[in-house]
């Protein structure tokens, strides 16, 4: 039943609320903001919270974490200690860390900065353990950026004492989850909160399915004397922080998996219980068998080709096959590029068959690849039309604009204007008085 309204003052006006959707996130990483207030709630009230999951029948903290591409909907609910008036005000006002900034909420920002990249429209409704009273209010972005209020309405609901809950439900998503993101969210959120899952302590489910993590087997080796050495070993050390003029404990182990996995290989820095660099790495490759001869391949930070690689394909321990193969991989982790390299790689390989020379066509591939993932706005559109006036101006002037026209800017990869056999043609232009002119280090060594 609602019972009262409030109003929350903002600093600074809400429309800042409306830049956080321009903000580089990764899906997991924004999803993580919201994780990291649950567990921090948790950890900073465990004590009560056991109490009362024993009076519940034995439950834990629980985090659900609920996509729904229909409605374009997500939904982030916990029953974990809950907020009062103090908390779910610093939940939604700009830069307002918590007294204790020991934990995983640190800089008061999270919360926000996520819930405006995923959507238009998000919600907070709580009530925290102990009280009678459930908060609930709605940022809605697009309205707020156009009315510039400073003042956030809130609800207050009746709530009975033993109820302890927060629910952030985010509407008018504006970065779905399609495809294999859902799966890349499920493995990163795994690797993140790994010693939570760990534990026994906390739950984190995925539209119903609970996370789970699996340590790595690490190699063992028998020694002569019939020992048994297990390839893993305990490190601690200590780092010095310069700027705050003391050390820093760094603890953890160093092993060998068997069998060695490349995408989950490398270090992860744990930092307040959580991974916070590394984790599972994921290489999408296509391989195409080959019986041509080696040859350089190329690389840009979008797509690779590498050309005539000795691979052994080997599935859950098993060799099933060993050959030279043609490799294009996806070098960038934006999920809308995985996505869009998978499916141009199905429609490749549906007329793989069909094609006469398959080196030449995945060279077509990987061309087509580097010239849609390269195609974005440019910097200075002055320059960029001064510098294609240049190059019409050229071949108008020479009077063989028809001729020219076959060799300009040919191919995406190639580093010059004109290309021809050996044959080289770089335009320069200027407006300015003197005559100096920028070349890449590519362009003066052919």
């Amino acid at each position: 039943m609602h019972i009262e309204n409030g109003e929350i003052y903002i600093r600074p006006t809400v429309g800042v609320y409306a830049t956080y959707q321009r903000l580089s996130y990764k899906p997991w990483f924004a999803i993580a903001e919201f994780v990291d207030n649950s567990t921090q709630s948790y950890f900073k009230n465990r004590e009560e919270l056991i109490e009362q999951y024993k009076k519940e029948g034995g439950k834990k903290l629980q985090i659900y974490i609920n996509y729904n591409s229909v409605e374009r909907t997500l939904e982030i609910l916990d029953n974990a200690f809950g907020m009062e008036i103090e908390d779910f005000t610093r939940a939604l006002v700009l830069d307002s860390p918590p007294s204790d900034r020991s934990g995983r909420s640190e800089f008061g920002m999270g919360l926000k900065t996520a819930a405006c990249w995923f959507g238009k429209k998000w919600t907070i409704e709580t009530t925290r353990l102990g009280s009678l009273r459930c908060l609930t209010a709605t940022v809605d972005v697009d309205e707020l950026a156009k009315t510039h209020q400073d003042n956030l309405h809130y609800k207050i609901l009746k709530a009975n004492a033993d109820e302890h809950y927060t629910i952030i439900r985010i509407e008018d998503i504006q970065q779905p989850i399609r495809g294999r993101a859902s799966t890349r969210i499920k493995e990163q959120l795994s690797s993140i909160y790994r010693a939570d899952i760990r534990s026994g302590e906390i739950e984190i489910y995925w539209n119903g399915e609970p996370l789970e993590f699996e340590d790595p087997p690490f190699l063992e080796e028998q020694k002569e004397d019939g020992t048994v050495v297990v390839w893993k070993k305990e490190v601690s050390f200590v780092v010095l922080w310069e700027r705050k003029g003391f050390e820093l404990p760094v603890k953890g182990w160093v092993g060998i998996r068997n069998p060695g996995k490349a995408r989950d290989a490398g270090f992860v820095l744990f930092r307040r219980g959580r991974v916070i660099i590394g984790g599972p790495e994921r290489c999408i490759a296509l391989l195409v068998p080959t019986d041509r001869v080696a040859s350089p391949g190329l690389k840009s930070n979008m797509v690779s080709l590498k050309l005539c690689v000795k691979c052994t394909i080997t599935i859950e321990g098993t060799t099933i096959k060993s050959k030279y193969f043609d490799i294009l991989q996806c070098e960038s982790s934006d999920l809308v590029h995985i996505d869009t390299f998978v499916l141009l790689c199905q429609a490749f390989v549906s007329t793989l068959f069909e094609q006469s020379n398959t080196r030449d066509a995945i060279w077509q591939l990987f061309n087509s690849l580097l010239a849609l993932f390269t195609l974005q706005p440019a910097s200075d559109l002055s320059k960029e039309r001064q510098g294609l006036w240049g190059e019409l101006f050229v071949m108008r002037a020479l009077g063989a604009t028809k001729h020219l026209v076959q060799y300009w800017h040919k191919e995406v990869s190639r580093k010059f204007d004109f290309s021809y056999g050996s044959k080289r043609i770089e335009v320069k232009t200027t407006t300015g008085s003197n005559r100096i002119h920028a070349f890449s280090h590519q362009q003066l060594h052919v």
